[in-house]
């Protein structure tokens, strides 16, 4: 008795890719779906590392997924065999974390064998038959497939991507001196010290000490922009000004924690002065109005009377600017 054709249930594999999906969602909301780009724009898109290959369909998502959630660098993948076809087998303590990418097929099911099959097993028992004869013994249907691939990075030996986009040549720019700006640091009054380098702007009150990244790292969409550097600049000094041994400011030297109340009061007066100084000083920094609200707002959200603390941080940051810039007599052009 033969038995009777059922379809094969794709179910499972549908369900992971699900997961997939909703796991991204809960982790990085709609940022999830956008695709990874260089600084110039570009997009790097996830590709087999030996073949070249472009992963399309849901497959780029789970590869941008996994990379993020992993923390690759890279965006080249390989299979098991390949990496070892490679000579960069899969690290052993890598080999469980694969990622799990879904991949059609094409299968045929032999009414007369009564089983699936795929085209390299019927192309010869085709050859001799005739388009009818063909499609009364086959049916023809899409299947998904698991397929596991592992990011170069979970490869033994250096592996270097192959695929990364040609990036255009970036002009040199030479960082040019706001000198009514630099005038600014150089007139304040018990100034603290100032150097440049890491990747990070900060003040520390037990050195009286204002670290900067390199000037010539600020810039918006591959433009060095010069009044970013200053309102930066400005806001660090905006914190020095509280020091106990100059306006002895509560929200500087009563800070407990990070991302206490008195840490919040503390990043809204510096904030709202640096946009004060570049205001007089008629500075154009490319964040000036937008970052500097999602900024302000974030620390605002963690005081209860926002009201009442936006007004507190705004006196207290027209205290700090008065004293940087000498009872607020800074010229303006």
């Amino acid at each position: 008795m033969k038995k009777k054709y059922t379809k094969k249930n794709p179910v499972d594999v549908y369900k992971k890719i699900t997961d997939i999906v909703i796991k991204g969602l809960e982790e990085k909301g709609l940022n999830w779906f956008k695709t990874w780009t260089n600084e110039y724009g570009q997009e790097i898109e996830p590709r087999n590392h030996k073949t070249g290959y472009i992963y399309k369909g849901i497959n780029p998502f789970i590869c941008y997924m996994d990379a993020i959630h992993k923390g690759f660098d890279h965006n080249e993948w390989v299979g098991y065999k390949q990496a070892m076809d490679m000579g960069n087998p899969v690290k052993k303590e890598e080999a469980k974390n694969y990622t799990e990418l879904v991949i059609w097929y094409k299968m045929y099911y032999d009414k007369d064998q009564e089983k699936w099959l795929y085209w390299n097993q019927i192309k010869n028992l085709i050859a001799s038959m005739d388009s009818q004869e063909v499609n009364e013994r086959f049916l023809e249907r899409m299947f998904p497939k698991a397929q596991y691939v592992y990011n170069i990075a979970q490869l033994q030996g250096d592996v270097k991507p192959k695929f990364l986009p040609k990036l255009p040549t970036k002009k040199e720019e030479k960082f040019t001196p706001i000198q009514k700006a630099e005038k600014v640091y150089q007139d304040m009054p018990q100034r603290p010290t100032l150097k440049h380098g890491g990747k990070k702007a900060y003040y520390s009150p037990s050195a009286h000490h204002v670290q900067m990244p390199m000037k010539e790292n600020f810039n918006a969409s591959g433009k060095l922009v010069e009044a970013d550097y200053y309102k930066t600049l400005f806001h660090e000094l905006m914190h020095s000004s509280g020091h106990e041994d100059l306006l002895n400011r509560k929200t500087l030297v009563g800070v407990a924690s990070f991302g206490d109340k008195t840490y919040s009061q503390e990043e809204l007066v510096a904030e709202i002065g640096a946009m004060m100084m570049v205001s007089k000083l008629n500075l154009k920094p490319s964040d000036n109005l937008t970052n500097s609200k999602a900024y302000i707002n974030g620390w605002v959200r963690h005081l209860k009377d926002h009201k009442k603390e936006v007004i507190f941080a705004c006196s207290q940051a027209q205290k700090g600017v008065q004293f940087i810039l000498g009872d607020g007599n800074q010229a303006t052009s």
